[in-house]
């Protein structure tokens, strides 16, 4: 930063050279303002001598008497007041003409990126479970437990360091003995080995089949809340179409034109519905409850409001799905693993006739005595009677595990091919049950008519309000299976949880 100073102290305190640059400061400033068109107080001078515009001759006589009396402590407080005047003089209008051209400067707004549109709410359920549910967090447990096993099983042929200590009464002291072991060849170890990638993927195929259970889980819970939620709309309504129905049924029999049978069927029906109230919303809490016991937190307001519309659902034949279903299902994977595990089974029952080679390092040491080193190679030959019978155990388990490995793939087969039969009976069938509640609407409106007209009876118009409800539940019930059953067939055929998710709410809400 640029020194401004009185002139007096310019003479006593700085060069000539350091003078001109000061004023080269003051003459820049006088420049500045004379292109912006303005007018600077004070002169400049090459010495300075009108460093202050405000200050007189005498003023100036004044400070130099100041500072003469004063020292250098006066010349400093001359360097501050010149630099504060000569901010306010040129500085300010320095910076607002800066300001001014960067307002003037022309913006371009930056594109925005799209932001990703919110998952639904069921899918948004199903990521707080996996957070939360209890048999979900049971399920990551053992994914950890398995991927340890299998690496454990990887260091069969790791070598072991053995240490005991042994005491003998010949020996009169403690032996301590250290084994360096490095197997070569072990019929059981490369068994043991070959074990780390079908535990693996047993432990991957094991966490996935229960991430699909827990959409399951939640999805049956959802449409517990819905079939219960939907249900209580509908019972009201009856209720709302029975009350001015016995109303009705009252008012004619006090005028004389109805009969106490018309009241009291009224009235039974009235009453029923009332009680199926109670029940449905029993049914409703214990709902939100397993609900809330999944997802770790209580069902939003208004969540999960079932649409009334026809619904598109498109699905390919089972000849399209197959292939990858037999390929990946996690219930397949599962037991291919397993029959895997059980061959290496029966290779380690039969490794146990078959000589180990090994490498070892011994040192075997005497307390307070000498010490005996020694390497080689050890050749083990086992003979056991029970490893007779366990090799006819391992086989026996091993024909077991292979055809748990073609009821599984034939068990999978038929659920697809089933499933897509419902999946497609149901798209129907959902279209043809709202044609039904619109035409038991209308059924109403027409009995209520011809009841007044004398046409219907009572007992006409209770039936067809039954019939309306009926109808509703029924569509519920169509659309929730329907759902189920696409949520199912799509997890068989190992489609993303979270896809399958999205899919089955586009559908339902």
């Amino acid at each position: 930063m640029h020194k401004l100073i009185h002139s007096d102290s310019l003479r006593n305190c700085h060069s000539e050279g350091e003078a001109r640059g000061i004023c080269f400061c003051v003459h820049e400033r006088s420049r500045f303002l004379a292109a912006l068109g303005m007018t600077g107080g004070g002169n400049c001078h090459p010495n300075l001598n009108n460093c202050h515009p405000e200050q007189s001759e005498g003023s100036a006589l004044s400070s130099k008497a100041k500072a003469a009396s004063s020292g250098q402590a006066g010349a400093q407080a001359h360097c501050v007041r010149c630099l504060f005047l000569g901010m306010t003089a040129w500085g300010w209008p320095l910076l607002l003409t800066l300001a001014f051209s960067l307002a003037a400067t022309p913006t371009f707004a930056q594109p925005s990126t799209p932001s990703a549109p919110p998952l639904p709410q069921l899918t948004r359920a199903f990521q707080q479970a996996k957070g939360y549910d209890p048999q979900y967090q049971s399920a990551r447990a053992e994914l950890d437990a398995g991927r340890i096993g299998a690496r454990v099983s990887g260091t069969a042929y790791f070598p072991t360091l053995q240490v005991s200590n042994s005491q003998l009464e010949f020996e009169g002291g403690q032996r301590r003995t250290v084994t360096l072991s490095q197997p070569i060849i072990s019929a059981e170890k490369y068994a043991t080995w070959k074990e780390e990638e079908p535990k693996t993927q047993l432990a991957q195929a094991t966490f996935l089949a229960r991430e699909q259970d827990l959409a399951l889980r939640l999805f049956k819970a959802v449409a517990e809340v819905i079939r219960a939620v939907e249900s209580l709309s509908t019972n009201g309504s009856r209720i709302e179409a029975l009350q001015q129905q016995a109303a009705a049924a009252k008012k004619s029999y006090e005028l004389g034109q109805g009969t106490i049978t018309d009241l009291r069927d009224t009235q039974v029906r009235l009453d029923q519905a009332r009680a199926t109230d109670l029940a449905i919303k029993a049914r409703r809490s214990a709902a939100e409850r397993q609900y809330a016991a999944i997802v770790g937190s209580a069902l939003p307001a208004g969540a999960y409001s079932l649409a009334r519309e026809k619904r598109d659902v498109r699905v390919q034949g089972a000849n399209a799905y197959m292939p990858v279903a037999l390929e990946i299902n996690p219930q397949i994977v599962a037991a291919r693993m397993n029959a895997r595990l059980g061959e290496l089974g029966v290779t380690r029952a039969k490794g146990a006739f078959l000589p180990t080679l090994s490498a070892n390092a011994v040192q075997s040491k005497l307390a307070g005595g000498t010490s005996t080193n020694y390497t080689g190679v050890f050749l083990t030959l086992p003979l056991q009677s029970s490893s007779f019978l366990n090799v006819s155990g391992t086989e026996a388990n091993l024909v077991r595990l292979k055809e748990m490995v073609r009821d599984a793939e034939q068990q999978v087969r038929l659920d697809v091919e089933r499933l897509l039969t419902f999946v497609e009976a149901g798209r129907g069938e959902t279209d043809i049950r709202l044609d039904a509640i619109r035409s038991a609407e209308l059924s109403v409106t027409a009995n209520e008519k011809s009841f007044a007209g004398g046409v219907r009876t009572t007992i006409d118009v209770l039936n067809s309000i039954q019939q309306l409800f009926q109808t509703r539940e029924e569509y519920v019930n169509a659309v929730l299976t329907l759902a189920e059953n696409l949520l199912t067939v799509r997890l068989k055929v190992v489609m993303p949880v979270q896809d399958c998710l999205n899919e089955v709410s586009s559908l339902l809400f």
